[in-house]
């Protein structure tokens, strides 16, 4: 597997809340390359991210009504809702898999996987997304992007023909818990602004939340999951939080995973992947997580699920 993306271009671009892009503008083909279309019986539904080439992430709302991977269908590799350029790759479900702790009256752990029928060949329009690692750190105040072919406005109820972007702020956790009446958990982040005006909406729910690191490389901070209205003052986008946290009771972790033995993890990344680790009939493979983008290699029970 190759490295996850670093952009050609320098400056971040645009980020996806739940549901839509709101304020934003048009992205190029390319800008976005992690970028998904999830249709479900060939409507665009939710967004999602490329992890590696079998593995997709979005936000486990989106499945609640829908649960048969075989509803489902994958595309990218294009920013056009109907693929009418040459590299959109349309890519079948083979099981999708919401986080265990997920709760639908809250959304806490709103977080899924999604397994590829076959790995999709990656392009110089189809690639990784790069994973947080334990020790990475997004500001507050950090400018990130969102993108997605959600409403344009809340009241619109029409979606773009073209993938959208648009350029968010990473909010204050305290300051956004408050506007929320103190509902947020660990798990979750916002992004946006106080006034309002750029934000996610219907349709951009699952997408990414990326940002930009100097070392030109696209870190995913975040997937959309909720928030009140679309663009709207002090209603900023909540998205589910996405970097791995090493435990504290067992420091010999490679990239906030165990090699062997028990592990209690406390934020979303480390319990997805280590649910998928343990769930499934293992065989003792010494199969690393090296294919993860930006992750280091290590010997994972299972890690089979994720080649």
């Amino acid at each position: 597997m190759g490295q996850c993306f670093a952009a050609p271009f320098s400056k971040p671009a645009a980020c996806p809340k739940p549901n839509r892009i709101v304020g934003g503008s048009e992205a190029s083909r390319g800008e976005f390359p992690w970028q998904v279309s999830l249709r479900e019986n060939n409507e665009h539904f939710c967004g999602a991210a490329i992890l590696t080439e079998k593995w997709l992430v979005s936000a486990a709302h989106c499945f609640t009504e829908f649960q048969d991977p075989a509803m489902w269908a994958a595309y990218t590799g294009t920013t056009s809702l109907r693929g009418s350029d040459s590299g959109a790759v349309k890519m079948g479900i083979a099981r999708i898999i919401p986080h265990p702790s997920y709760n639908t009256d809250t959304a806490d752990y709103d977080v899924a996987v999604l397994e590829l029928k076959r790995p999709v060949s990656f392009t110089k329009y189809i690639q990784p997304v790069c994973l947080p690692d334990a020790g990475h750190h997004f500001p507050t105040s950090k400018k990130c992007l969102i993108s997605g072919w959600g409403y344009l406005k809340e009241d619109f109820l029409v979606k773009p023909e073209y993938l959208q972007k648009a350029t968010v702020e990473l909010l204050d956790q305290t300051l956004c818990s408050s506007l929320y009446s103190h509902v947020l958990t660990d798990r979750m982040l916002c992004a946006g602004y106080l006034e309002g005006k750029i934000d996610s909406c219907q349709g951009d729910s699952g997408g990414p939340l990326v940002c930009q690191e100097p070392s030109g490389k696209f870190f995913l901070a975040g997937i959309v999951s909720w928030g009140i209205g679309c663009a709207e003052a002090r209603r900023p986008g909540v998205y589910t939080r996405q970097v791995r946290h090493r435990g504290l009771e067992q420091p010999a972790l490679v990239e906030g995973v165990p090699a062997r033995g028990p592990f209690q993890p406390n934020l979303v990344w480390d319990s997805v992947i280590l649910w998928l680790c343990t769930t499934k009939d293992c065989h003792d493979q010494q199969v690393g997580l090296g294919q993860m983008p930006h992750t280091s290699a290590l010997p994972c029970p299972c890690s089979d699920l994720l080649v």
